[in-house]
């Protein structure tokens, strides 16, 4: 069986977001108030994915939420073929397809634990369940999390934050056309043991006047810009 590149995607403001009004009818309703908005070209980049990589999901998000999700988003077929799934569970991480929980590395900087739940790649390459799918050479993070640069920073793909009240955004157009066009190349460095790359894909999304009016213009101009990092806490975003 031919190896493959392992690609392992974040959910919120990277595939979907959560939100409490179903503002333009295009929500997928997964509570009683609560609605589920899923990114531009996000199927076509997981139906790319599914295809040529082996795909896996890590999310901060709970259990039930990340299995209602998936759901949504993948289709049987694909959801199958998914390698892992990690969530958080109370204050552990939880496999969802083994049902096994592993316990979180801290992250510190400057001598000071900034989480404890952060998405550290090295929970796959030192725990034996994983690390002989899982190495340095062989996998790469989608996050729209820019703390991750500093933890996994040869195996990360930044992606722009993404809010649903956004009129047009094509960060996942860009990467799924870039993994198909260098997925050769990922394979050649892979097979030479050399480390894989940081990436960033920034678009230039275009804001609805609805969200304008909710969060300001300054805070438009953050989001449109695409450059800085403040921009996620300007993005409406519903925590599960």
């Amino acid at each position: 069986m031919r190896k493959r590149i392992n690609l392992i995607f974040d959910l919120d403001e990277t595939l979907v977001q959560m939100g409490k009004e179903n503002y333009n009818n295009k929500g997928i309703r997964i509570k009683f108030n609560k609605y589920i908005f899923i990114r531009p070209y996000c199927k076509e980049l997981l139906k790319l994915s599914y295809k040529k990589f082996n795909v896996s999901f890590w999310t901060s998000g709970s259990p039930k939420y990340c299995s209602k999700i998936l759901s949504i988003i993948l289709t049987d077929s694909q959801l199958k073929k998914t390698k892992i799934i990690i969530c958080k569970y109370n204050k552990e991480f939880l496999e969802l397809k083994t049902g096994k929980i592993y316990k979180p590395i801290k992250y510190y900087l400057d001598e000071e634990v900034i989480s404890h739940y952060v998405k550290s790649l090295n929970l796959l390459w030192n725990i034996e369940d994983f690390n002989n799918r899982f190495s340095i050479y062989n996998t790469l993070l989608v996050d729209d999390n820019f703390f991750l640069e500093k933890i996994n920073p040869r195996n990360y793909i930044k992606i722009s934050p993404w809010c649903r009240y956004m009129e047009y955004e094509n960060s996942l157009l860009i990467l799924k056309e870039w993994l198909d066009q260098n997925n050769k190349l990922l394979k050649i460095l892979m097979k030479q043991k050399k480390k894989l790359m940081l990436l960033y894909i920034i678009s230039n999304p275009k804001v609805s006047d609805c969200l304008k009016n909710k969060i300001g213009i300054d805070n438009t101009n953050e989001i449109e810009s695409g450059n800085s990092y403040k921009c996620r806490e300007n993005l409406l975003i519903s925590y599960v």
